[in-house]
C-alpha cells in the first residue's frame, strides 16, 4: 500500500500533468489559428503575461546566454515573465514525468515545503490534511493526548 507521501506525490504529478496538458492544448490551438497581432507572439502569451502569478516571487540573479536573453527581450516588455512561464512549463513537464532528465532525479517537496505551501495556500487540495497531520505529529512529540 502506498504511503501518504507517495499518494501525495502521485496526486501532485497528476495535477502537474493536467496543468501542462491544458497549457499545451491552448498553445496548440493558438498555433493552429495563426499568430495574431504579432508575427512572433501567440495571443495567449499576452494573457499569460497579464495573469496574476499564483506563487510568490523570489528575486534571484540568473545568467543567461546572450542569444537567449536577446530572444526573449525582442518580444518587448514582460520578457522576464515569459522566461518564468517557459521555466514553469519545463518544471510542470518534469513533475508530470513527461520529460525525464539525464540525472534521473525527480523534484519532490520536502515535508517542510509541503507544510509551508499548505499554510500559504490553504485552499489547495490536501492543504487541510497536511496541516492536520503536522499538528497531530507535534502534539504526539509534545506528549499531548488528542
Amino acid at each position: 500500500m502506498p504511503t501518504m507521501t507517495e499518494r501525495r506525490a502521485d496526486a501532485e504529478r497528476r495535477r502537474s500533468y493536467h496543468w501542462l496538458a491544458d497549457v499545451m492544448r491552448d498553445l496548440e490551438l493558438d498555433l493552429r489559428r495563426g499568430l495574431k497581432h504579432s508575427a512572433l507572439i501567440p495571443e495567449d502569451w499576452h494573457e499569460i503575461a497579464r495573469r496574476a502569478p499564483v506563487p510568490k516571487k523570489r528575486q534571484v540573479t540568473l545568467r543567461l546566454d546572450e542569444d537567449v536573453e536577446a530572444f526573449f527581450r525582442s518580444f518587448g516588455p514582460g520578457h522576464l515573465t515569459r522566461i518564468n512561464a517557459v521555466l514553469r512549463a519545463f518544471m510542470l513537464a518534469r513533475q508530470a514525468e513527461v520529460l525525464e532528465g539525464a540525472e534521473g532525479r525527480h523534484y519532490a517537496m520536502t515535508d517542510a515545503e509541503r507544510l509551508r505551501d499548505a499554510i500559504d495556500n490553504p485552499f489547495t487540495p490536501g492543504a487541510r490534511e497536511i496541516r492536520a497531520e503536522y499538528l497531530k505529529s507535534r502534539m504526539k512529540a509534545l506528549g499531548v493526548e488528542e
